[in-house]
């Protein structure tokens, strides 16, 4: 018989593949480097060179605010989009999603908290 449920590290990886295609499909910006890490019923995420080409073209002008404004706004869409696509992989309710992405130094962090910890398959690494 077939266990259908995932390890945490298949759990982890679905949710990277995810996040890198919604960063291509949804705002044409090729992300370099996602890392998921599911610690009980919290997720940390990172995802390198967030920032999209035109947010950088604009981080070179002189007005900060509209630049800072403009990724708070992509920012609070991404945290929505984000809980959706958490909740079909994991399999778990999202209580609450921070997020926040750093013009200066190109990346985005994401911290979860979950209902409960998510049902994942033991393996050797549990």
């Amino acid at each position: 018989m077939t266990n259908n449920v995932p390890s945490r590290g298949e759990m982890e990886r679905n949710l990277s593949q995810s996040i890198q295609a919604f960063y291509r499909d949804r705002l044409s910006c090729r992300v370099g480097k996602i890392s998921c890490h599911i610690f009980g019923n919290q997720v940390a995420i990172i995802v390198e060179n967030s920032v999209t080409s035109l947010e950088r073209v604009l981080n070179n002008s002189e007005d900060q605010n509209f630049v800072r404004d403009l990724r708070n706004r992509i920012d609070c869409i991404v945290k929505s989009e984000l809980i959706t696509k958490i909740k079909q992989i994991i399999g778990v309710e999202v209580i609450d999603l921070t997020i926040d992405t750093t013009l200066e130094h190109n990346f985005t962090g994401v911290l979860v908290l979950l209902n409960e910890m998510p049902q994942t398959r033991k393996t050797k690494r549990n």
